[in-house]
C-alpha cells in the first residue's frame, strides 16, 4: 500500500462533502458527469446507459479520443478510437461480483475481440478490492476503493493498474498504471467534477 498512498497523497482530502459536489450514482435520465484535469488537458464525460453500462468518452491533448463502455462500472467492455474497435468479452457476470468487500480477489475469464468480431486472445481480468482511502477532486472528496487490476491474455504483456472506484457515484475517480509489483509509472487524477 507504501507506494499507492504515495500516489493519493497529493489528492488526499480532509473536507467534507460540499453541497455542489456529485453525490449520487447517476441512471440514464441524469446529465453526463464530467470530470477534467487542466494540465495536460485531459477531459472524461461519463454517462450512464439504459441497460445498466457506463459509457466514458475521453478527450485529451494531442491524443486519440476514445469512447469506453463499462460492465458493472469498472469491467471494460468496448473501447473504440480512430484505429477501430477492441471488445473484452466475459465469462461470468461482473454486476454480480462485490466491489465494496476489501480483501476480496474477483476474477473473470476473459477473450479480446477486434471489430467485435475476430477473437485475437483470451485469459482473465483480475480485480483485487485492495484498501480504501479518501480522494479529492477539486473541492470534492470522496471514499473509494483501492482496487488492483491485472489484465492477463494469452502471448500479450500482462497489464497492471490501480483504480480509485467511488460506490457512491458508481465511477473510476482516478486510475495509476504500475509496473507488475504495482509501482506507479503513471496516472489520471483530475481537477475538476461536475453534472
Amino acid at each position: 500500500m507504501k507506494t499507492v498512498s504515495l500516489c493519493v497523497a497529493a489528492c488526499l482530502c480532509a473536507s467534507p462533502l460540499l453541497a455542489d459536489c456529485p453525490d449520487v450514482r447517476q441512471d440514464d435520465t441524469q446529465p453526463p458527469l464530467v470530470m477534467t484535469r487542466t494540465d495536460p488537458f485531459f477531459e472524461v464525460t461519463l454517462t450512464r446507459q439504459a441497460d445498466g453500462t457506463l459509457q466514458e468518452a475521453r478527450q485529451m491533448d494531442g491524443g486519440l479520443d476514445t469512447v469506453t463502455s463499462y460492465a458493472a462500472d469498472i469491467w471494460p467492455m468496448d473501447r473504440t478510437d480512430d484505429n477501430g474497435m477492441l471488445s473484452l468479452r466475459y465469462a461470468g457476470d461482473p454486476a454480480a461480483l462485490d466491489l465494496t468487500a476489501v480483501g476480496a480477489t474477483l476474477t473473470l475469464p476473459v477473450r479480446l475481440l477486434v471489430g467485435g468480431r475476430a477473437q485475437v486472445a483470451e485469459g482473465s481480468e483480475t480485480k483485487i478490492v485492495h484498501d480504501t482511502t479518501q480522494i479529492s477532486v477539486g473541492d470534492c472528496s470522496y471514499d473509494v476503493m483501492v482496487i488492483r487490476n491485472r489484465l492477463e491474455m494469452d502471448g500479450m504483456r500482462t497489464g497492471h493498474s490501480y483504480s480509485f472506484y467511488s460506490p457512491l457515484l458508481g465511477v473510476i475517480l482516478g486510475n495509476v498504471v504500475t509496473d507488475a509489483n504495482y509501482d506507479p509509472v503513471r496516472g489520471v487524477l483530475f481537477d475538476t467534477l461536475s453534472y
